[in-house]
């Protein structure tokens, strides 16, 4: 009986878990409903697939030591993606960029429509 509580504890105190908090970039606001998938270096599957909360907040309890690669996306934002080593004792803050979709239709001064391949694109950042 002994030896059986012995090792679950011995599995409990090796589980870890990774919490972090999704916010959008440039308002640092927190983004509800981003899905967070985590899986295992080298292990087949998913370690968890978990949905941030209305504060932005993510947990995922019981993860083994070890690297993690992190895949963190939402509807209309620059999905992001990293690596983490388990345990650690941060809190992890992942910003996600907003993105946009231009659509339409471009014509030339007569209001032709421009047949498709014949765009050119440009935006500048300032230096």
């Amino acid at each position: 009986m002994a030896l059986c509580l012995a090792v679950v504890a011995a599995a409990s105190a090796s589980a870890e878990t990774m919490a972090g908090t999704v916010v959008e970039d440039h308002s640092g606001v927190p983004l509800a409903s981003a899905e967070v998938r985590i899986s295992r270096s080298g292990a087949a599957g998913l370690a968890a697939d978990l949905e941030t909360n209305a504060a932005g907040r993510f947990r995922a309890p019981d993860l083994a030591g070890g690297d993690y690669h992190l895949e963190v996306t939402k509807p209309n934002y620059v999905s992001a993606s990293l690596r983490v080593r388990q345990p650690s004792a941060a809190t992890l803050l992942i910003r996600l960029v907003r993105c946009g979709v231009i659509s339409g239709q471009v014509t030339d001064l007569e209001q032709h429509p421009i047949p498709e391949g014949h765009h050119l694109q440009r935006r500048e950042h300032p230096a």
